[in-house]
C-alpha cells in the first residue's frame, strides 16, 4: 500500500529543498496525489538517501549543544524531558498497532496463499499462482526499502514537531524547545505576532489536532470561551506532537498597522569604506511585525530621523538590522550623527511594498545596486526560510559607492545552497552605464525573464531606465517590482 508524507517532510528526509521537489514535479519527474509524495516513489528519485545522513547528525549534534546552553543559563530552560516522552510513548503506541495490523495481513496474506495453492486451471492460472508466491517471498527484497526512509523519519518526529496551518496548507517544522510563533516566522511564513511574552493576544490560534505545552504563563488572558474552542497563543505554546492550527496569516497585499518600538543598537560593525550595520533590539516585550523588504523611518533622541530600508527579515523578530552609510574615515558618523553601541533609537514602521509575492515558488531574479542591497537581503532570508523557490539569482552592481559590503555573505549563500547563484559586477557612471551593466551581465548568462519573479533596488534615478530596459527584454510588468534606495535620503515614492 503506498505511503504519502508532505513535500516539507520529504525534502527534510532526503535532504534537499522543497523548491528542488517542486521543480521535478513541474518537469513530470515526480508525482504527487493531493499535494503529498509516495516514499517509493521519493527514493526512487533518491536512491542514495541513507539513515546516517550529515545534515540530520549535524541537526542533532545543534539540538543537543543549544539544549545544553539553556540549560546551563536557567533551570526553567532545560530540556523538555516530559515532552521527548510523550512523543516516544505516541509512537511506541504508533508501533504496537502497526505491529497488530501487520499480524493480520499476514494471517490474510497466508490465507490467500494457500487458496491460490489450490486454483486448478490452464498455464495462465499457473502463471499468475507462481507470480503471486514469487512476489510474496520476495516482498522483503523487492518493497522492503522504504524502510531506512521510514526510520529516519520516525527518529526525526523524536527532534522536531510537524505543524500544519489552516487554512493556508502552510507547513513548517517545531525544533526543540521552540514556540509555535517563532518556529513559524522562522520558516518564513508571515503569521500575525506582536509582542514577545504573550501580553497582547495578537498570535492567537486554534488547535485542530495534536498536544501542546505552553512554555510560558501569557499576560494576555483567554476567555473561558475562547479556551472552550481550543483556542492558544502561539508565542508560549510549542507542540508536543504533530499538530494542526488555524492561524491567521497576513497577505502580501495586508496592510500592517504602523507600530513605533523604543530600540537600542545592540551591534555596530564598519562594513567598508562608507557601510555600518547597525542591529537594532527592541524592548522587553515589543516586537516590531513587518514584513521582508519594508522600510521604516528611525528617530534619534537627538530629533535626527529619515527613511531606511531593513535588512533583516522576520525569521528573527527579535532583531532589526539595517544598513546605513557613513562618511569615509569616520564609520560613527553619518545621516543619524553619532552612533554607539547602546543607543537609543525609535522605530516607526513598518511602511512599504517591495514584499514577496502570493506565488513564492517563481524563481527570483534579484538586482541590487550599492545600498540597495538591504531589502534584497531581507527578501532573500525570507525566501531562503519559505524554501519553496526553484531558484535565486542576485546580481549586485557596486558602482563606487559603498562596495559589495557583505560579499561574503553572498558568497557563503552561494557554497551552502544549490538554488542560490550569486553574480558580483563593478562600474559607475551614469545611469545609463549601469543600466548596461545589468542587461549585459543577464544576456551574457542567458537569463530569461519572462518566467521569472523580479525585484530591483537601487537609487531613485536609476530605476526608471532599468524598468523600461528589463521590459523590453522580456520581463513581465506585473512581476516587476522596483524600490528606492532608503537611506536616510529624502525619496519621492515607494512605486516607480
Amino acid at each position: 500500500m503506498a505511503r504519502y508524507i508532505t513535500l516539507s517532510k520529504a525534502a527534510r528526509l532526503v535532504g534537499v529543498k522543497r523548491g528542488t521537489l517542486q521543480k521535478r514535479i513541474r518537469a513530470g519527474e515526480l508525482s504527487t496525489f493531493e499535494g503529498e509524495l509516495d516514499v517509493e516513489e521519493l527514493l526512487r528519485a533518491y536512491p542514495g538517501t541513507q539513515m546516517e545522513d550529515n545534515t540530520m547528525i549535524e541537526r542533532v549534534e545543534r539540538f543537543m549543544e543549544e539544549a545544553f546552553a539553556k540549560a546551563m543559563r536557567h533551570e526553567s530552560e532545560a530540556l523538555d524531558v516530559h515532552t521527548l516522552a510523550r512523543r516516544v510513548s505516541l509512537l511506541g503506541q504508533e508501533l504496537a498497532a502497526a505491529k497488530t495490523e501487520i499480524h493480520r495481513y499476514n494471517h490474510l496474506m497466508e490465507q490467500i496463499k494457500q487458496a491460490v495453492a489450490g486454483l486448478q486451471g490452464g498455464a495462465e492460472v499457473a502463471a499468475f499462482r507462481s507470480w503471486f508466491v514469487q512476489v510474496l517471498e520476495g516482498d522483503e527484497d523487492q518493497h522492503g526499502y522504504p524502510r531506512e526512509l521510514l526510520d529516519k523519519e520516525t527518529f526525526l518526529r523524536i527532534l522536531a514537531a510537524h505543524v500544519r496551518v489552516l487554512p493556508s496548507g502552510h507547513d513548517y517544522f517545531v525544533e526543540g524547545a521552540a514556540d509555535l510563533l517563532d518556529a513559524g516566522l522562522s520558516a518564513g511564513l508571515s503569521l500575525r505576532y506582536g509582542c514577545a511574552d504573550g501580553s497582547c493576544g495578537r498570535c492567537r490560534g486554534r488547535l485542530v489536532s495534536g498536544e501542546v505545552r505552553q512554555t510560558r504563563t501569557p499576560v494576555y488572558e483567554l476567555n473561558e470561551a475562547q479556551q472552550e474552542r481550543g483556542e492558544l497563543l502561539l508565542c508560549c505554546t510549542t507542540a508536543v506532537t504533530d499538530v494542526v492550527l488555524e492561524a491567521v496569516e497576513r497577505r502580501p497585499d495586508e496592510d500592517i498597522q504602523e507600530q513605533r518600538l523604543d530600540t537600542r543598537i545592540r551591534r555596530l560593525q564598519n562594513c567598508g569604506p562608507a557601510m555600518n550595520l547597525v542591529e537594532l533590539r527592541p524592548q522587553p516585550g515589543q516586537r516590531l511585525e513587518f514584513r521582508s523588504g519594508q522600510y521604516v523611518w528611525l528617530e534619534t533622541g537627538a530629533g535626527r530621523g529619515g527613511e531606511f530600508s531593513l535588512a533583516s527579515c522576520p525569521c528573527d523578530a527579535s532583531k532589526l538590522e539595517l544598513h546605513i552609510p557613513h562618511p569615509a574615515g569616520n564609520p560613527a558618523a553619518g545621516i543619524l550623527g553619532e552612533l554607539n553601541k547602546g543607543d537609543s533609537i525609535m522605530v516607526i514602521g513598518p511602511r512599504g511594498g517591495f514584499v514577496l509575492g502570493q506565488d513564492a515558488s517563481r524563481p527570483l531574479l534579484m538586482l541590487a545596486c550599492d545600498g540597495g542591497f538591504a531589502p534584497i537581503k531581507a527578501l532573500i532570508e525570507q525566501a531562503i526560510a519559505l524554501d519553496l523557490v526553484e531558484s535565486i539569482e542576485l546580481y549586485w552592481l557596486d558602482s563606487g559607492e559603498a562596495g559589495q559590503y557583505l560579499d561574503n555573505l553572498c558568497r557563503s549563500w552561494a557554497d551552502a545552497l544549490d538554488i542560490f547563484e550569486y553574480h558580483p559586477l563593478r562600474g559607475g557612471g551614469e545611469v545609463a552605464q549601469r543600466v548596461d551593466l545589468f542587461m549585459d551581465a543577464l544576456g551574457r548568462d542567458a537569463v530569461d525573464l519572462a518566467g521569472m519573479e523580479i525585484y530591483a533596488a537601487g537609487r531613485q534615478e536609476l530605476l526608471p531606465a532599468l524598468r523600461e530596459a528589463l521590459l523590453e527584454a522580456g520581463a513581465e510588468a506585473k512581476h516587476l517590482h522596483l524600490e528606492p534606495l532608503r537611506q536616510g535620503e529624502p525619496v519621492v515614492s515607494s512605486s516607480v
